[in-house]
């Protein structure tokens, strides 16, 4: 998700709408709570990253919920889960104010939830740009991330070799400064 997101930003000939999302992959929360689990980390700070990178993007955070319960309460659940997600990132720095969160309960289901797999397919967190501008103003800290994150056109360098020489994880900031210098 991270890279289709820096891409979008800097395509400027793509502007922000409110059709384009772009969802969290390796975001968990634990069942029926807004408590994201451990392994959540890692994404939320490579999008922390991102916007310390691009300090004049702003985005909207959607969540959603699978159609178990009420749906009242999963709307809640959506709506505290989004904030959570905004809430860490301004944990790990991002400005408050560059960021919205709004739970959608289980509107727009992408599976029909007769299964458990179906309704955690239902159960998920996404962005979307509301606001972008400009080129890379501040160089990000180093950031470790997993390759598979990324495009081969957003590291050619690492997409370029094989697989037994790639490293399980890189730089995010590397990509970023790869594509800019």
């Amino acid at each position: 998700m991270e890279n289709k997101l820096i891409a979008f930003i800097e395509d400027t000939k793509r502007s922000v709408d409110d059709k384009t999302w772009f969802t969290f992959d390796r975001l968990t929360f634990e069942t029926g709570k807004a408590t994201l689990k451990p392994e959540s980390q890692e994404q939320l700070q490579n999008i922390a990253e991102i916007l310390k990178a691009y300090p004049k993007v702003t985005l909207k955070l959607g969540g959603y919920a699978d159609n178990m319960g009420d749906p009242q309460s999963n709307l809640k659940l959506s709506q505290q889960r989004a904030e959570t997600v905004m809430a860490d990132l301004v944990k790990l720095g991002v400005e408050a104010g560059r960021l919205k969160a709004e739970g959608y309960g289980q509107e727009h289901p992408v599976a029909d939830n007769s299964t458990e797999e179906d309704r955690a397919k239902n159960r998920w967190i996404e962005l979307r740009a509301t606001s972008k501008s400009g080129p890379l103003l501040k160089r990000p800290s180093p950031l470790w991330c997993d390759q598979t994150s990324f495009s081969d056109e957003l590291a050619p360098s690492i997409a370029s070799k094989s697989e037994q020489d790639q490293p399980s994880v890189f730089r995010l900031s590397s990509v970023i400064r790869h594509r800019l210098y």
